[in-house]
C-alpha cells in the first residue's frame, strides 16, 4: 500500500443544537428556508427531531445542501417524556452562535407556552417539502 496523506479541512465541522421547549413550525420553516437560501451550499447535511407546539407527534426533518424535507413522524411524544429539539448541522464555515440563536428564535416563549393546549389530532402544517429553485425561491 502506498503512503497516502490525508488532508484535514478545519473549515468542515458539525454543530449540534439541543433545546427544551416547543417550536413554532412557521418560524422554523421560515428560518430554515432563509438559512438554506443564504448558506445552502455550505450546509452538507442537517437533520433533527423537534417538538411542535400543539402537536403530540414528533416532527423530523433532513436536508442536503438546498434540499429540505420535513414530515410528521409516526411517533408521538410519550406521556412524561420531556419535549425538546435536537438538530445537527454538518458543513463548511458553520457559525455555532448563529445556528443556536436561529433554532432558539423558533421556540415559543414561556408566557405563550402556558396558553397552548396539546392536540391529539395530526397537525397538517407539519407536512412540508422545501426545495430551493434556481433563483433561490422557496417552493413547497
Amino acid at each position: 500500500m502506498e503512503n497516502q496523506t490525508h488532508e484535514h479541512d478545519d473549515s468542515i465541522t458539525s454543530i449540534g443544537v439541543e433545546l427544551k421547549g416547543d417550536c413554532d413550525l412557521e418560524k422554523l420553516n421560515s428560518w430554515l428556508g432563509n438559512l438554506l437560501k443564504e448558506k445552502g451550499v455550505d450546509i452538507f447535511r442537517m437533520k433533527g427531531v423537534v417538538s411542535v407546539r400543539g402537536s403530540v407527534w414528533k416532527f423530523v426533518f433532513q436536508g442536503i445542501h438546498m434540499l429540505f424535507e420535513g414530515v410528521q413522524s409516526e411517533e408521538k411524544w410519550k406521556d412524561g417524556e420531556e419535549r425538546g429539539n435536537k438538530v445537527i448541522f454538518i458543513g463548511r464555515n458553520l457559525d455555532r452562535k448563529e445556528l443556536n440563536e436561529g433554532v432558539r428564535g423558533c421556540l415559543y416563549g414561556e408566557a405563550e407556552e402556558n396558553e397552548c393546549e396539546s392536540s391529539e389530532k395530526k397537525n397538517t402544517l407539519i407536512d412540508t417539502n422545501l426545495d430551493l429553485g434556481e433563483e433561490g425561491e422557496i417552493e413547497f
